[in-house]
């Protein structure tokens, strides 16, 4: 068994291909012959499965067996769909990492890494621009925090080693080359990048036979070919029911080449799969498939007091990770608007205004490994403002346990200004205001509701979907696809509000 597998606890039993349904049989027969005889003609293999198929199951065993075959990558398009799949790998018996394997500054051959990478696209096929970033390589120090996967006693007191010329600088706090901090941007322009701060890689780390992207509907087809541009071949995974790309054309899951309809016997009887699968049939919701346990429809004057009951001190006080905790629910918006508006009930169901408190749920909006766009923690504290009132940059001092993928960030500074605002600030916004965006602070807002393109490959125990009556203004086809996404967020209750 190659070093990269590790052996799954008796709470996830490994899967085998005697597991599978026929169909799931027939989709891994056919992903198995593509690989073997295929895909020298055919560079990209693409296998779709609506919810409750068991595409995920097809997928863990089909991990295993590549493994066996050589070095493999699965990626995904947001950080916080790879951080999923990761949790996903985990539990099948697969560790991975999330950082491509980087040469030593003091010379020699890229280490060895048995571990496949499981990370954002964007960081297998782009490297920091080699003028304008400030990118430190840290070696492992192989003690307690450290993932490397190896024992070294001797290391045990130490953290991460920080290579700087010949200089050697121990961190006591982790172990740096796992979760390393992302590189410095210089001042003033830079004419290698033309200010975009990262280039497209000469070649990938490793001599991957294979690169497995998952939830590959929000992939589009510029991406595409710059994962194609390094001659690896691609197995496409996703959802065919699920929203387009946020930006550019995608048809990765267009016209799927192989797919899954039929609902596993696992999910049978799930009244969320029922509903979604009729809605992917009519484009609308079925009101028969209403139980009021695992499903419920309500109008939109009750909503308010719906979030009334659902937010509550004794919520936040939970644990965060249970289904009554402060991350137990989640609201769905179309629109940013009605996102912030949500955001402001939940607080003000809470008793709360002005900074954010402990326990309170907020959700990153920009990378800062190992912390990715679109994951969604709570906060160990009370706020802290940083700086005189009245500066051009306010911020608050915090610090968020994310929960669902068992990463911190200690002593972050927020910024103010991204709090309740419609669209994520960018580089124009923060020149407006006069400051630089290392100067802006990390961009973070309440995770209380998101939109459906935010929360895309995440779910929740119980998801609450605001359905506004714009949406009836959209294509049939676009309105489906939302109302089909938002629905299969629910993990066990899905509540639809309308009118």
């Amino acid at each position: 068994m190659p070093a990269a597998l590790t052996v799954a606890s008796s709470a996830h039993r490994q899967l085998s291909v005697s597991d599978l349904s026929v169909d799931q049989r027939e989709a891994y027969d056919g992903i198995m012959t593509w690989l073997r005889v295929g895909t020298a003609t055919k560079r990209t293999l693409t296998f779709a499965g609506t919810a409750g198929t068991g595409k995920s199951t097809v997928v863990s065993i089909i991990a295993h067996e590549l493994l066996k075959r050589g070095p493999c990558a699965f990626v995904a398009f947001t950080g916080r769909a790879s951080s999923v799949l990761g949790r996903k790998l985990a539990a099948s018996g697969i560790q991975t990492v999330n950082r491509v394997v980087q040469r030593s500054l003091l010379g020699g051959a890229a280490p060895f890494e048995p571990r496949p990478y499981c990370g954002t696209i964007h960081g297998l096929i782009y490297r920091p621009c080699d003028v304008c970033m400030i990118e430190t390589v840290y070696e492992h120090h192989h003690g307690p925090l450290c993932r490397d996967g190896k024992e070294d006693e001797s290391h045990l007191e130490t953290s991460g080693v920080i290579i700087t010329g010949a200089a050697l600088v121990f961190d006591p706090g982790k172990c740096l080359a796992c979760d390393p901090p992302p590189p410095v941007k210089r001042e003033g322009p830079c004419t290698r990048c033309q200010g975009a701060r990262y280039l497209r890689r000469d070649r990938l780390d490793r001599g991957y036979r294979l690169i497995v992207c998952d939830e590959s509907s929000m992939v589009d087809d510029a991406m595409l070919e710059a994962m194609l541009s390094y001659g690896v071949p691609i197995l496409a995974v996703g959802d065919h029911g699920q929203l387009p790309p946020v930006k550019g054309t995608g048809s990765l899951m267009r016209s799927p080449d192989l797919r899954l309809e039929k609902i596993h016997r696992q999910a049978e009887g799930n009244p969320i799969i029922a509903l979604s699968a009729r809605i992917r049939e009519t484009g609308d919701i079925d009101d028969r498939l209403e139980d009021g346990s695992a499903v419920t429809i309500l109008s939109r004057r009750d909503l308010k007091d719906w979030i009334g009951k659902r937010w509550t001190q004794a919520r936040l006080k939970a644990d965060p990770r249970s289904p009554e905790g402060a991350m137990g629910s989640l609201l769905v918006s179309w629109t940013n608007k009605l996102r912030c508006a949500l955001n402001y009930d939940v607080r003000e169901a809470l008793g709360y205004e002005g900074p954010p408190r402990k326990d309170e749920v907020l959700i990153c909006l920009k990378n800062k490994a190992p912390i990715y766009n679109g994951m969604r923690g709570v906060l160990t504290c009370d706020t802290v403002r940083v700086g005189a009132p009245g500066g051009k940059a306010p911020k608050w001092k915090a610090s968020i346990d994310f929960v669902e993928d068992n990463q911190t960030a200690e002593n972050i500074l927020l910024s103010e200004h991204q709090f309740f605002a419609e669209k994520t600030v960018d580089y124009d916004q923060a020149q407006a205001l006069g400051v630089s965006m290392a100067q802006l602070g990390e961009l973070y807002d309440f995770g209380y509701a998101l939109t459906c393109h935010k929360c895309q490959g995440s779910q929740a125990p119980e998801v609450c979907v605001v359905i506004e009556p714009g949406l009836s203004r959209m294509p049939k086809d676009d309105r489906t696809r939302w109302l089909y996404t938002s629905s299969t967020r629910a993990e066990s209750k899905l509540v639809l509000v309308r009118g």
